[in-house]
């Protein structure tokens, strides 16, 4: 605990000096009413008596005063009422506060929104300033002010008639999320999904091996997520694609606020996109599947027969070998995004065949 030493030193010696200013003041008085009473003269007594009481009371009355005084100027600040007009203040007080006026008010004028139609140009400045408010009103309720549309980077215009006052900025951080969320509600619904196993309507659960193939990793940005649904077949290429991620990574990373104008064209492109987006092909869903299911029938066989145990191995057809090692499937990894526009070529040319062929030892 900190001990205050400055207080304790501040009080004491106020505390000292002050009795010793109270005792050389009382040192006087009671030496002239002791010499009085020594030489029997009472009248000096009550003299001396009454002009120390005297001055005591005026003393007492003087500080009661002045603590009333600051006690009623700290109750009335803030003022309720402005003490503008002529005699509430000091002229020179008055006039300066008046001249603050006419300054604050030329600069709210000159910042108020200005008329730029036609109509309005020549126009004088006391014409404008003494124009009715109903006017001004009227003008306000246009679908578009004279002054034309106020809008500034990153929010929307106030007098936008569908988005108005909203900040574009967090959108722009969804748009990842957005697309995520349309691609999982793609997946195929579950092969074990029967309508007796469950109410009629329920709608049915979805693959959960798809799911994670369509879910976008939390390092994984939009360009590569996009490469990846073009590699799953799921999204073509396109140059709206490639317009779309060009505007988004520049309001995205660029560190300026995207204007109204390039916002619209950014949702527009991206809805497109969305439009876009179609469900996994039934050839890619049977890939993911089978190598899903040797994978456990491999892990299995290791547990029953022993870490020595060689599991038989599958020879695959050459051309779904190389597109198994582009989408990442047999490592349980997910595509590559690199070459999204091959995969989706072979896909939409060829469905892919496996053969397999067991050695036997």
């Amino acid at each position: 605990m900190r001990i205050p030493f400055f207080r304790i030193f501040y009080s004491t010696s106020f505390t000292v000096l002050s009795l010793i200013l109270a005792v050389l003041l009382l040192l006087t008085p009671a030496n002239l009413i002791y010499e009085a009473f020594r030489r029997r003269k009472i009248y000096s007594i009550f003299i001396v008596s009454g002009v120390c009481i005297l001055t005591l009371v005026v003393a007492v009355l003087l500080y009661a005063s002045r603590l009333y005084a600051n006690r009623r100027a700290l109750l009335h600040i803030p003022k309720a009422w402005s003490p503008l007009e002529k005699g509430h203040v000091e002229y020179r007080v008055r006039k300066l506060v008046a001249e603050k006026l006419d300054e604050t008010a030329a600069i709210a004028f000159e910042v108020r929104p200005r008329n730029l139609s036609k109509s309005a140009t020549g126009q004088s400045e006391q014409r404008l300033r003494s124009a009715a408010t109903d006017d001004r009103d009227a003008q306000y309720k246009q679908p578009i002010p004279p002054w034309g549309i106020i809008s500034h980077p990153g929010w929307s215009s106030p007098s936008s008639p569908d988005l108005p006052h909203l900040q574009l900025t967090p959108i722009i951080h969804e748009l990842c999320n957005l697309m995520e969320a349309k691609a999982v509600s793609l997946a195929p619904p579950d092969s074990f999904y029967s309508p007796t196993t469950a109410a009629s309507t329920e709608p049915p659960l979805p693959d959960a091996l798809i799911v994670e193939y369509l879910q976008r990793p939390a390092t994984m940005n939009l360009r590569n997520y996009i490469s990846h649904l073009t590699a799953l077949g799921m999204l073509e290429q396109h140059s709206l694609t490639a317009q779309f991620l060009s505007l988004y990574e520049k309001a995205r990373f660029s560190g300026h606020p995207i204007s109204e104008p390039d916002f619209r064209t950014l949702m527009a492109l991206f809805a497109s996109i969305l439009r876009n987006l179609k469900p996994l092909h039934p050839s890619i869903i049977h890939q993911i599947r089978t190598e899903n299911n040797d994978s456990r029938r491999r892990e299995l066989d290791i547990e029953q027969h022993g870490p020595a145990y060689t599991p038989p191995r599958t020879i695959l057809h050459p051309a779904s070998r190389t597109l198994f090692a582009f989408l990442g499937l047999r490592s349980g990894q997910r595509g590559n995004g690199a070459n999204g526009a091959v995969a989706s070529e072979y896909f939409s040319e060829r469905i892919v065949e496996d053969v397999d062929v067991t050695e036997c030892e």
